[in-house]
């Protein structure tokens, strides 16, 4: 018997082109949300995180999961140390840095409301 093939009869160019666009606009905004930690993060952070580079800032988000503080302090050149490292080597990094770390600390209860 031979074989019919109705895929011909039942062609929908319109919803072809419909389904193309959405999925083109998908992928645009799935591309763009790749970029919104760091918007945020630009936007909403503290001065001292400022010259960090995108990729240092998203390395940011690995470093708070893992319980350090990356909000307030430590100063940028400590950050950049961290984000540096490997996890593991992450303890070594905060105790090489544990004075300026403190300073750090005290110079940001200076500015809240209660102090140190």
């Amino acid at each position: 018997m031979p074989t019919i093939d109705y895929s011909r009869n039942f062609q929908f160019p319109a919803f072809d082109d419909w389904i193309k666009r959405l999925a083109e606009r998908v992928s645009v905004t799935l591309a763009s949300l790749d970029a919104l930690p760091v918007k945020i993060l630009r936007s909403k952070g503290p001065e001292h995180r400022a010259d960090l580079d995108d990729d240092a800032l998203v390395a940011l988000m690995d470093l708070a999961k893992a319980g350090i503080p990356v909000t307030w302090v430590p100063r940028t050149t400590v950050l950049a140390d961290l984000v540096d490292a490997d996890p593991n080597q992450w303890a070594s990094v905060l105790r090489a840095n544990q004075t300026t770390i403190l300073e750090d600390c005290l110079a940001v209860c200076t500015v809240t409301e209660h102090g140190p």
